[in-house]
């Protein structure tokens, strides 16, 4: 209960009457534990939830490096395309070696540059590999040169790539 009063005074100061007025406060003392309570449990899930994000985050970051580790020492030739593009992001070390290309100039490169197919040919293929989710496999022909305009070479000494 919660009880409140004012005196009321005269003129001279006097006192004449109180007014006062008693509330029944115990709904909105309840509302406030309840809801007291409940931060207190939403504290506590998002301090989980926050401590489990953190795990994953390590884990992911883990599991980021061991993929990283694996691309880049990997005897295989591996590159990251980027399918709208065209463009090579990502190259590995065996890529760059095995085609005589710096990592700088692969970034520079379209698919086209490296696989002697015509362009519809290469787009079908990528397709495929999207499709399928299989994986291209390339071999190195004796070289032939490059194709006109100077495209479609694969590697830097002007020997093609084709696909298997």
């Amino acid at each position: 209960m919660q009880h409140r009063a004012e005196v009321v005074r005269d003129e001279e100061g006097e006192p004449l009457r109180m007014v006062g007025t008693v509330q029944d406060v115990s709904e909105r003392k309840r509302a406030e534990e309840e809801i007291r309570e409940l931060n207190e449990t939403l504290e506590k899930r998002i301090e989980e939830r926050t401590e489990r994000l953190r795990g994953t985050l390590a884990e992911l970051a883990q599991s980021v490096e061991r993929y990283r580790a694996v691309i880049e020492q990997s005897a295989e030739g591996i590159y990251l395309l980027d399918v709208r593009t065209m463009r090579i992001v990502e190259s590995n070390p065996a890529l760059q070696e095995m085609l005589g290309y710096t990592a700088e100039e692969l970034q520079e490169m379209e698919v086209y540059d490296l696989i002697a197919l015509p362009r519809e040919e290469v787009v079908s293929a990528i397709q495929d590999t999207l499709r399928e989710r299989r994986r291209l496999v390339g071999e190195r022909v004796p070289s032939q040169g490059r194709l006109a305009g100077g495209r479609g070479g694969g590697y830097k000494d002007g020997g093609p790539l084709h696909r298997a």
